[in-house]
């Protein structure tokens, strides 16, 4: 694997987080409503009586196991974004620590070798950290891109 820009992680850091709150707001929203529309559907319900108004009730039920299940998948598609966040930032920090090795041994003298091959050689990066899954509902970020 060559470790020049070109293989980079293609992603956008920014807008996908971004996108990830705007999901889960989307999926508040959606909850919001579905209660609004609950209490005005139970106070409609008082006095609304016989076959329209159970069939009413029937569709106002429905109506909220669908819409919680919209709301369910917008902040799973929200969460799913962060994990990929997560993902794409290690990896690239990865192929960053594997440039910065590659970097420093190619910089390395004959003499650095030979006394590395005895005692080790103690000037190589230490790994990147692994970046944890930002959480909801901010979807802050974690971590950051290395840099050497």
């Amino acid at each position: 694997m060559g470790l020049d820009a070109a293989n980079d992680v293609r992603f956008d850091y920014v807008g996908s987080l971004q996108l990830a709150r705007r999901l889960w707001a989307l999926g508040d929203q959606v909850d919001e409503l579905m209660s609004n529309r609950i209490g005005h559907a139970q106070t409609a319900l008082t006095d609304w009586l016989g076959a329209y108004g159970t069939q009413f009730a029937e569709r106002i039920d429905s109506e909220s196991m669908q819409t919680a299940a919209i709301a369910g998948e917008l902040r799973f598609a929200a969460e799913q974004w962060a994990v990929r966040w997560a993902e794409a930032m290690n990896e690239q920090n990865s192929i960053n620590h594997a440039r910065e090795i590659k970097r420093v041994e190619g910089d390395r003298n004959v003499l650095d070798e030979v006394s590395g091959f005895f005692f080790g050689h103690d000037d190589l990066p230490t790994s990147p950290l692994t970046i944890g899954i930002p959480a909801a509902p901010n979807f802050y970020a974690t971590g950051t891109l290395t840099r050497y």
